[in-house]
Order: C-alpha cells, then structure tokens, then sequence
C-alpha cells in the first residue's frame, strides 16, 4: 500500500532518469521548434520592440533576416 501512495504523489521519482532526460529533450526541441516557426513565419518585429521599442516595427530587421526562409518554407510575407 505504501509503495502504491508514494508512486501516486511522487510520479517523477518513478520514471528513471534516463527516460526523464529523453522527456525533457523532448520538450525543449519541441518549444524551440515552436518558437523557430514563429519567428520565422509571423514575426513582424514584435520580438524586438519588447527591447527597441516602435523602432523595431519600422524597421523590420527579423523579417529581412528571415525574409528568404519565409519564401522557401512557403510563408506569404507580401
């Protein structure tokens, strides 16, 4: 009974860390992968006007930086 309650409240003791390290993996490639599409796909200089302010929305520098992946990957940008 006891070993039952401990797996219940403690599930990430029981996985082993091998397993647990391939999650996490996982994971990061996941929101990476995620977050790559969006700055590819759909920034517009959003992500930089949190740091430059409207300037980054005149000037577009992540769009031109990525402005040849847009096309390849089949992104309307135009």
């Amino acid at each position: 009974m006891y070993q039952i309650l401990r797996h219940v409240l403690n599930p990430v003791a029981s996985i082993p860390s091998e397993k647990l390290i391939q999650v996490v993996l996982l994971l990061s490639v996941a929101v990476l992968g995620v977050f790559s599409l969006y700055l590819v796909g759909f920034d517009q200089g959003y992500l930089l006007a949190i740091f430059q302010g409207h300037g980054a929305l005149t000037q577009n520098m992540l769009h031109e930086l990525v402005h040849d992946a847009r096309h390849v990957a089949a992104f309307p940008c135009h």
